[in-house]
């Protein structure tokens, strides 16, 4: 055998290896051309969630760092759609512990320095490595299965920026370069805060998208608030991007809005952006003018994008109240046929008017309405009674408290009872 006659075969065979490795080196090469990120945006569309575990803060259950923000649909169940933040490539995209599937998306900025974005937590439908995408395109869809979402009970997408361009080399103590905690600061100081970046780069100047604007929750209940008075504190959040005017928000009646929880109410407000963006949180309280039902929306409004509503809804009910007096006050135990006296005492109304009572006395019956805060019952029958006391306005009847708590009375037989009862059982025994 001439081993002359293999060598053109061979070197054919070395050539091909090298020109498939060197294709695949080159699919791999992160400067491959691709859409530059002239803008980014969420991940997650429109309302429906809100943020969970903030980037940076100390897990205590993991004693890590958390290198993202969680983003959690509202009901924490939804498998909302999940989309790129920005154009790029997908450069890993599959399973890993502790995500479950995850994306890693490399994206070039327009002064030529890299990020990647890591989207966690997500169903195995996701795009497969090497696609090229677009701001707003959909790459896969938040998981709630534990087998998909890394050993969740509830849905939820983990957003992170990573610096630099997609590499497979590990952080120095070993962990994968792209995951979602780390114990050192120094590797903390490789990750961007998302909802930061996300602001400061939203509105890249030759960004040609087109605005968008979002609140959530989409709805705020107040229940019932006296009139005149204020509700609890609600709140809700604005995001929007790639704006070019300010968003103008605008209460309906009886509702009143601030940017901070403890001061500035009014019903409208406006946000101007800044670099195309605004993130804010707006606080929310229900103000009755009148006793009835109230219900509208939060209007948001800015140029080029749809305009967003919060509906809110609450009843504004009287203010004239009476309090519940106290548990009626008197003997826990008597005998059948003798006069018990119980009291009870309540503050005036809130006109500041005196006020009357009644006891119900367990029976069936109650004593009539009084200004005395006491009264006196005969219990003929043996037994255990439950009393209560309710008091309403002397001026305007129709204004009635609440019943007090109860007050437990035993009456036992008296003694003409007791010796009726041996006579009969002395006759039962004759018989």
């Amino acid at each position: 055998m001439n081993p002359e006659l293999y060598k053109p075969r061979l070197a054919a065979v070395v050539v091909l290896v090298l020109l498939i490795f060197g294709l695949a080196f080159v699919q791999a090469d992160p400067a491959q051309a691709y859409e530059t990120a002239t803008g980014f945006e969420y991940p997650l569309k429109g309302g429906g969630w809100f943020l969970g575990q903030d980037f940076g803060v100390w897990n205590t259950t993991r004693n890590e760092y958390h290198l993202a923000e969680d983003l959690l649909p509202y009901d924490m169940r939804s498998e909302l759609p999940v989309y790129a933040p920005a154009n790029g490539v997908v450069r890993s995209s599959g399973y890993q512990s502790g995500y479950g599937y995850v994306l890693v998306i490399e994206h070039r900025l327009p002064n030529n320095t890299y990020v990647c974005s890591v989207l966690g937590h997500l169903k195995s439908n996701l795009v497969p490595r090497g696609t090229e995408v677009k701001k707003g395109q959909w790459v896969g869809q938040i998981a709630l299965s534990p087998r998909e979402n890394g050993g969740y009970s509830f849905s939820h997408l983990h957003f992170g920026i990573r610096s630099g361009a997609y590499s497979t080399v590990r952080d120095p103590d070993g962990g994968w370069r792209y995951r979602g905690y780390a114990p050192s600061t120094s590797i903390r100081a490789l990750w961007y805060k998302p909802s930061e970046f996300v602001r400061e780069h939203a509105a890249i100047p030759g960004d040609s998208s087109q605005a968008s604007l979002a609140a959530s929750p989409a709805s705020l209940t107040f229940g019932q608030v006296e009139v005149n008075s204020y509700s609890d504190l609600r709140s809700y959040r604005v995001t929007g991007s790639h704006l070019t005017g300010a968003v103008t928000i605008e209460a309906p009646a009886g509702f009143w809005i601030s940017l901070s929880p403890n001061s500035g109410y009014q019903r409208t407000l406006t946000l101007p952006p800044e670099n195309g963006a605004v993130e804010r949180t707006i606080y929310v309280r229900f103000v009755p003018s009148s006793a009835r039902q109230y219900s509208g929306s939060i209007l948001h409004r800015t140029a080029g994008a749809a305009e967003r509503r919060v509906q809110v809804s609450g009843e504004g009910i009287a203010g004239h109240r009476v309090p519940a007096p106290l548990r009626p006050y008197g003997p826990s135990s008597g005998v059948a046929g003798g006069s018990y006296t119980y009291y009870t005492i309540a503050d005036p109304c809130s006109a500041g008017h005196p006020v009357q009572y009644r006891f119900d006395w367990g029976d069936g019956t109650y004593s009539a309405w009084s200004s005395s805060y006491s009264a006196a019952k005969k219990w003929s029958t043996p037994g255990t009674y439950n009393i209560r006391a309710q008091a309403r306005c002397a001026v305007t009847h129709s204004i009635v408290s609440p019943w007090s708590s109860v007050r437990t009375v035993t009456i036992e037989p008296n003694s003409q009872q007791r010796l009726l009862y041996l006579y009969y059982r002395y006759l039962q025994s004759r018989r």
